[in-house]
C-alpha cells in the first residue's frame, strides 16, 4: 500500500489526537506552530492536513481564537438553518478570465450546497454599490460574495464594506476588513504568497540564474506586495541575481519594461503575477524579436483559456477554482448565520508546464524527486506543449 502524502498524515495524527485525549467539541487544539514542533513538518503541511479536517467537519477555525474540535450537532444545525440561504454574488465589469472560472466553479458548487444564488453585475465599485446591495437584502440575500475585484477600485471597496447593508464575503484580504476574507491569513505575513517562492524554486531547480518578479504597480495591488515579499526573501537566501519590475496598464508601460529587460536575453526566467501580466510581456517582447523560451522563460499564474492556445503555450500556476468556490460559498452562508467559516492555510495550486518555461527538456526523474521534495506539484497542461509527467 502507498504511504500516505505528509499533509494526510497531519489529518491523521490530529484526528487521533482528539480521540486519545477525548477532547470535547470546542476545545482548542495544538497551535499550528506547535505541530510543526511535534510533527516535524511545514507550516504549509500542517495547515493542509487542518484544512482537509475542516472539510469534514471534524475541527474549525476563527481568526485570533485558534483551531478547535468542531461541534457535530452545532454543524447539522446550522446546515439545516442554511437550507433556505441566498447569497448574492456581485461581478464587477472588467472580469478577467479567471474572475470567469471562480465564478462557473461558485455556480457549480452552489448546486452541492443548500444555497440559492441570485447574480448581479456592476460597471464599478462605486457609490452606487450600496443601492445593488440595499437591493439585494430586499429582494432576500442573505449575505454578499463578490468573488473578484479590479485592483484600481480598492479604496471604493473599502467604502462600500463599512456600509454595506449585507455581510460581505472576499476572496483576498483587505486591510482592516479581515473577517471578510474566505481564509485565515497565516501570521508570517510572507507566507501568504508560497506560489511565488515555489516558481522561485522550480526555476532554481531548473539551473536558472537570473529571476524577475514582474507584476502591477505595488500600490494598488495588495497581493503583489506578498508576490514582493516572499521574491525578496527568496533573493536574500538564495544566491541568484534577481529583479523586481512593476508595470503600469498600458502597452507602453510594458514595452518599456520589455526594452529594459532585452539586455539579458538568454538569461532570463520570469515569475508573473498572472497570465494577463505574462501574455503581455510576451507580446512586448515580440515586438523586439525575441520569443520564450528561447531568449526567455516565463510562468503565468490562474491558467487562464489564454494561456493554453497562445504561442507558445505558456506554463501557469493553476489554482483549484472549485475548492475556492466552495470555501467561498461556505464563508457566504456563515457570515449568513451572523459567524465566521475561513478557510485555515493555503489553496491548492499545481505547476503545469508547457513550452515557455522550457522545462519539458531538462526535467528528469531527479528532477522531479527534487520538486516533489521541495512541495511543488506539477502536472501536465492541455493542449500543444504540455508536459507529460505528474509530481504532487
Amino acid at each position: 500500500m502507498a504511504q500516505k502524502e505528509k499533509y494526510q498524515q497531519v489529518a491523521d495524527y490530529i484526528e487521533d489526537f482528539i480521540k486519545q485525549r477525548q477532547l470535547k467539541p470546542g476545545e482548542r487544539l495544538p497551535s499550528v506552530r506547535t505541530l510543526m514542533t511535534i510533527l516535524g513538518t511545514t507550516r504549509a503541511t500542517i495547515c493542509r492536513g487542518m484544512q482537509l479536517l475542516a472539510e469534514r467537519d471534524v475541527i474549525s477555525s476563527n481568526v485570533g481564537s485558534g483551531t478547535f474540535v468542531a461541534d457535530p450537532l452545532r454543524v447539522r444545525k446550522a446546515k439545516s438553518r442554511n437550507s433556505n440561504v441566498t447569497i448574492g454574488v456581485m461581478l464587477p465589469a472588467g472580469a478577467d478570465s479567471y474572475a470567469i472560472n471562480v465564478l462557473n466553479a461558485i455556480n457549480n458548487a452552489a448546486e452541492e450546497l443548500p444555497v440559492r444564488l441570485k447574480l448581479v453585475c456592476v460597471s464599478n465599485l462605486g457609490t452606487h454599490i450600496i443601492k445593488v446591495a440595499a437591493e439585494l437584502l430586499q429582494e432576500g440575500c442573505d449575505s454578499l460574495l463578490i468573488p473578484w475585484f479590479p485592483p484600481g477600485n480598492l479604496m471604493e471597496l473599502a467604502a462600500f464594506l463599512k456600509i454595506s447593508p449585507l455581510p460581505v464575503c472576499l476572496p483576498a484580504a483587505l486591510p482592516g476588513f479581515e473577517e471578510c476574507n474566505i481564509t485565515i491569513p497565516p501570521p508570517e505575513q510572507m507566507d501568504l504568497s508560497r506560489k511565488t517562492d515555489e516558481v522561485c524554486r522550480y526555476f532554481q531547480i531548473l539551473g536558472e540564474k537570473r529571476l524577475v518578479l514582474l507584476g502591477p504597480d505595488i500600490c494598488r495591488v495588495p497581493n503583489m506586495r506578498d508576490n514582493v515579499l516572499s521574491f525578496s526573501r527568496f533573493m536574500s537566501a538564495n544566491p541568484l541575481e534577481c529583479h523586481i519590475r512593476m508595470t503600469g496598464p498600458s502597452a507602453r508601460d510594458m514595452d518599456a519594461t520589455a526594452a529594459e529587460l532585452k539586455r539579458f536575453k538568454g538569461e532570463l526566467a520570469l515569475i508573473c503575477y498572472d497570465d494577463i501580466h505574462a501574455l503581455r510581456f510576451m507580446v512586448a517582447m515580440h515586438k523586439l524579436g525575441l520569443s520564450a523560451p528561447a531568449d526567455f522563460r516565463i510562468i503565468g499564474a490562474n491558467d487562464t483559456p489564454e494561456a493554453v492556445y497562445c504561442e507558445p503555450p505558456l506554463s501557469s500556476v493553476r489554482p483549484d477554482y472549485a475548492q475556492i468556490a466552495r470555501i467561498a460559498l461556505k464563508a457566504a452562508i456563515a457570515r449568513a448565520d451572523g459567524k465566521l467559516c475561513q478557510y485555515p492555510g493555503e489553496l491548492s495550486r499545481v505547476l503545469v508546464i508547457r513550452d515557455s518555461c522550457a522545462g519539458k527538456e531538462k526535467l528528469s526523474g531527479r528532477i522531479c524527486e527534487e520538486l516533489r521534495a521541495a512541495g511543488i506539484a506539477v502536472t501536465k497542461g492541455e493542449g500543444p506543449g504540455a508536459f507529460n509527467h505528474v509530481a504532487s
